[in-house]
């Protein structure tokens, strides 16, 4: 009875309810709650000394220059945004990764995972095209963070969209540099083997 008493008084207080509000927006994910994922009335007093949970509620209530406006004040938002992207992804909830991703590029232009992981997602969603421009772009602001592995991943998903769009030097030359990067990786080697040998094949043929 105590017990239960005490835990009253402390979500009724101002700091519970802000406390209860803030454990309410962070259970409001999209790859769990759906879209729309909140109502316009979610309250925005609650966050204002916290940037992050700020911008989600702007968002949440569909005012994302708000929301951008806040996540902007924070150096950790990107990466928050891409990790929201990254679990609708595994999720498999290409739309609501999408969604994510593109708000991290908007906070930070310059995030090679960000851009990586945007291929990743046109490419499950069958969109060659926007899958490359992104891959591209991972390759174009590789920062000194990224491991090999990291960027042999870019450069295959490079490879395996050029082969979705019948540009096959091109992709070999990908898969080549994946496998340069990490030379174990039987997938990589797989893939530039059969390439070369369509390639061949394509010089051969009459």
């Amino acid at each position: 009875g105590a017990v239960l008493a005490v835990w009253l008084v402390l979500l009724l207080s101002p700091i519970g309810q802000q406390n209860w509000q803030r454990l309410r927006l962070d259970r409001a994910r999209f790859a769990q709650a759906g879209w729309p994922p909140a109502p316009s009335s979610l309250p925005i007093a609650p966050f204002s000394d916290d940037a992050r949970r700020l911008g989600m509620a702007h968002f949440l209530r569909q005012e994302p220059a708000a929301a951008l406006t806040a996540w902007q004040t924070d150096a950790q938002s990107g990466l928050f945004l891409r990790q929201q992207g990254v679990a609708a992804f595994i999720a498999g909830e290409w739309e609501t990764a999408v969604t994510w991703l593109t708000l991290a590029g908007q906070i930070d232009a310059t995030d090679s995972q960000t851009h990586y992981w945007l291929g990743q997602t046109y490419e499950a969603q069958g969109q060659p095209e926007a899958a490359l421009r992104h891959y591209d772009l991972a390759l174009a602001t590789l920062g000194e963070g990224e491991t090999a592995g990291q960027t042999a991943a870019m450069w295959a998903g490079r490879g395996r969209v050029l082969a979705q769009l019948t540009d096959w030097q091109a992709s070999a030359d990908a898969f080549a540099q994946a496998v340069a990067l990490v030379p174990d990786n039987p997938d990589y080697a797989q893939q530039l083997r059969q390439i070369t040998l369509l390639l061949q094949e394509i010089e051969e043929s009459p």
